[in-house]
This record gives C-alpha cells, sequence and structure tokens, in this order.
C-alpha cells in the first residue's frame, strides 16, 4: 500500500525483506513479494536460514543471500559473525 501510495507521488521505493527464512521458504517468500509489493525492488539482510548457529550467521547468511539472489532480490546486505552476540564495530566489518 505505501509503495503504490510512493509510486504515486514519484517517489522511488526498495522494499525491506525478512532477515530470517528457512531454505524451503525463500522461493515462496520471493515471489510472494514480487506479486505483493508490484515488483518493487526488494533488499534483504541475508536471509538466515537457520536460528541456531549463533556466532556463524555470516556462513547462514551467504546460504541464505546465494538462493534469494538466484530468485530476483535487487539488493544485498551483509550480516557480521557477530551479528546476534552483539553490535559489530569496524573489525567485525571486513
Amino acid at each position: 500500500e505505501l509503495t503504490k501510495i510512493a509510486w504515486a507521488k514519484d517517489c522511488q521505493v526498495m522494499i525491506e525483506g525478512p532477515g530470517h527464512v528457512p531454505m524451503h521458504k525463500i522461493r515462496q517468500n520471493m515471489d510472494k513479494q514480487l506479486a505483493v509489493c508490484g515488483e518493487a525492488p526488494f533488499y534483504t539482510l541475508g536471509p538466515l536460514t537457520t536460528d541456531i548457529a549463533p556466532g556463524y550467521d555470516h556462513i547462514t547468511s551467504g546460504i541464505g543471500a546465494a538462493m534469494i539472489g538466484w530468485f530476483g532480490t535487487a539488493m544485498l546486505c551483509y550480516v557480521t559473525p557477530k551479528e546476534h552476540l552483539g553490535l559489530p564495530d569496524r573489525n567485525d566489518v571486513k
């Protein structure tokens, strides 16, 4: 709804996607987002494919990012290993 309002006023829109999506639901999530949001550009934080790997979120996120990238997301955001352990600092983002 907000996307359509913004587009009516010639405002660019990018939709933020979820950060956690199980692997078997990534394509479904991407297809639904494109349909519901009028194919507005979509960006994701990962998505992380599991919630049971604290300290390894960069790996689970990389798996999800590869999959959702294949299915057409517009932009990927990075995830550091520190994602659920604390706030990343300059040294965590390499």
